[in-house]
Formats: structure tokens, C-alpha cells, sequence
């Protein structure tokens, strides 16, 4: 067995390296999730001028918290047509990912065919309503009237920074929405978004001033080929769904340097996502290389960032001009920004 010199009581063996590393690694995660969520939180406001299908929102949001759900719950969804709103896609898909990931975290491991948790739409007046519901522990009375108190928080230290749902919160007044709950503990949780519609006539006149999501012409006859640099597979397999779906050529990597061997090679892309932190490499060294050896591939690209940045690369952002798209990406605001670039 490998082992190695302690600074002070013996060996440490390879096992015990690991599971420091381990430690070490989920402290940096918790940390990149508090960062985000202040981030998130601290930012004023968010653009809301633009039609969206509600559905795709929940959809990717879904998609994203499938993983976090699949040793807990079934996900159910039943979500019935909507007119699309004027408002901020990746906010609604934020809103969603927030109340999935909190519905998945009040059920324990272990038993996901015994659970549920279930989206499900519908239209009541002049609103729009999303309701999130769980079969889980639920919530104690006495902390009904915090739960969208910022930092207020029920887990345990360490689970989490209690920000999500002040900020679900705050995007969904910021849409001139409001949001309900309701619990009974031992026996799950209900969190219901409701969202004032838009008249259909103004949701049109918006969608005619939006470049339209459509496939661009590309680098030659061929659909556009994409390439999607990112580190979490989870969002590779969500965005690949997507672009698929419209009619581009996705290739994936899950490494800056996977990226930089492709192009490297030869290989040529109509856009590249680029993820801006990789453990690797950040995705704006990847972008300064691109800079420097194919300029053409770097005015390509589009950088996606789950909210953290180094100095050097806020500065690198601020000095490229470089399209940036917030995780939660939602597939609306993806294929616009997709088809600006293209244009």
C-alpha cells in the first residue's frame, strides 16, 4: 500500500489522501454554490423582455435537477399548454431548478419509487400557475413565514447558504408574480408560481423584435456545427437535447484540453459554449489561446458560468466583448444567443 510521510504522527495512507481530497474538493463546491447564489441574489434586475415558452423552461430546469432527484424521488411532470410570457427565461428556469432541487433534498436517499416529486401547469384567470410539489418531510409550522427570508435556512450546517428560495423569491416579484407554499410536515411540501399573463397581442409584438431562435448558415452547407465545452455531463447531455432538437451538429468536450486538441487538429466550429470554470483550465485561457492561434474560432464563442470568476478572468470577460450566458442556461435565451452569433 502506498504511503506517505505525515508532517507530524506517522504515515498517512493512499486511502486517507483520497478522502481529503474528496473533502477538500466538496468544500470547494460548496463554496462555488454559495458564491453563485450571492451573486445571483446581489444582481439588480433581470431582462425581462422577451417571449417565452414556460414549458422549455421547466423542462431544462428538470433536466438539471434529474440527477439530484434520481435516488429520491420520481419526477413527475404534468404540464398542460401555455401562451408564452414576456419575461426572462433563465430567471424562470432558475425559479424551477431552486424549488426542484429543494423539493429532491426533503426526501431522503434510497427509496425513489416510494416518492415523488411533481411539476404540473395550468392556467387560472389572468395567471399562469406552477405548482412544485413533494412527498417529503416537509416543513415545521414555525418556519413558514421565513422560508423566503435570505439566509433563513432548515438543514443542516453546511447544506446550504439559504438563498434559494429568497431568490426565487425576489425573480418572481421582479415578474410581477407571487409565490405561495404550503406544508404539513412528515407529509411533503407545495410551492406554487403565479405569473401574470401577458396579452397575446403584446407577446407577439415582442417576439417580432427578437431575432428569431432559428439554425444559422454556418461555416459551409452543412446545419451549424456546435461545440459544447463543460465539465458537468449533466449539462452537456441537457444542452446537446436542445440543439439537437433545432437542427444543429453538437460535439461535446468535457475538458478545456479535449476542446484544444479538436481545434488544434483542425477541427472548425460555427459557436462554442465554453464553460468559464473548468478544473483544467478556465475557459477563458482556453478563449486566449483560441486568440492567439485561430482568432476566427474565438469570436465564436459564447461563455456559460454558473456565477464564479477569478479576477483575471472577470477582466479577460470585460476586455474580450465575449457573449456570456448564466447557468441555469434556458433553452430560449441559448438558441437566441446562438442565432445573434450566427446571424
Amino acid at each position: 500500500m502506498l504511503r506517505v510521510a505525515a508532517d507530524a504522527g506517522g504515515p498517512v495512507d493512499a486511502r486517507r489522501l483520497a478522502g481529503m481530497a474528496l473533502d477538500a474538493t466538496d468544500g470547494a463546491r460548496r463554496v462555488q454554490a454559495i458564491v453563485r447564489d450571492l451573486s445571483s441574489f446581489a444582481r439588480p434586475e433581470f431582462r425581462t423582455g422577451a417571449p417565452v415558452d414556460l414549458l422549455r423552461s421547466i423542462e431544462a430546469a428538470a433536466s438539471l435537477a434529474r440527477n439530484e432527484l434520481r435516488f429520491r424521488a420520481r419526477l413527475e411532470l404534468q404540464l398542460s399548454p401555455l401562451p408564452a410570457l414576456v419575461a426572462s427565461g433563465g430567471g424562470l428556469s432558475q425559479v424551477f431548478l431552486n424549488l426542484l432541487i429543494n423539493a429532491a433534498q426533503s426526501i431522503p436517499e434510497g427509496h425513489p419509487d416510494e416518492n415523488s416529486v411533481r411539476v404540473r401547469t395550468q392556467l387560472a384567470g389572468d395567471e399562469v400557475q406552477v405548482e412544485v410539489s413533494d412527498s417529503g418531510r416537509g416543513i415545521p409550522r414555525e418556519h413558514m413565514d421565513r422560508l423566503f427570508d435570505p439566509f433563513f435556512s432548515t438543514r443542516q450546517p453546511g447544506g446550504g447558504a439559504g438563498l434559494g428560495l429568497a431568490i426565487v423569491h425576489r425573480i418572481v416579484t421582479e415578474h410581477g408574480g407571487r409565490i405561495t407554499a404550503s406544508s404539513e410536515p412528515g407529509r411533503g411540501s407545495r410551492f406554487t408560481v403565479h405569473l401574470p399573463l401577458v396579452a397575446q397581442e403584446h407577446a407577439a409584438e415582442v417576439a417580432a423584435d427578437q431575432p428569431p431562435p432559428s439554425v444559422g448558415p454556418g461555416l459551409g452547407s452543412e446545419p451549424p456545427q456546435i461545440l459544447l465545452v463543460d465539465d458537468e455531463p449533466l449539462l452537456l447531455r441537457a444542452l446537446s437535447r436542445v440543439l439537437r432538437r433545432e437542427g444543429y451538429l453538437v460535439h461535446t468536450a468535457d475538458t478545456a484540453q479535449a476542446a484544444q486538441r479538436l481545434l488544434g487538429g483542425g477541427a472548425r466550429f460555427d459557436a462554442l459554449l465554453l464553460d468559464l470554470m473548468m478544473p483544467d483550465m478556465l475557459g477563458t485561457d482556453l478563449h486566449a489561446w483560441l486568440q492567439e492561434q485561430h482568432p476566427d474560432q474565438a469570436a465564436r464563442v459564447i461563455f456559460v458560468t454558473g456565477g464564479s470568476f477569478t479576477p483575471a478572468a472577470s477582466e479577460h470577460l470585460e476586455r474580450s466583448g465575449s457573449r456570456v450566458l448564466a447557468k441555469p442556461v434556458s433553452p430560449a435565451e441559448l438558441l437566441r444567443s446562438l442565432a445573434e452569433l450566427l446571424g
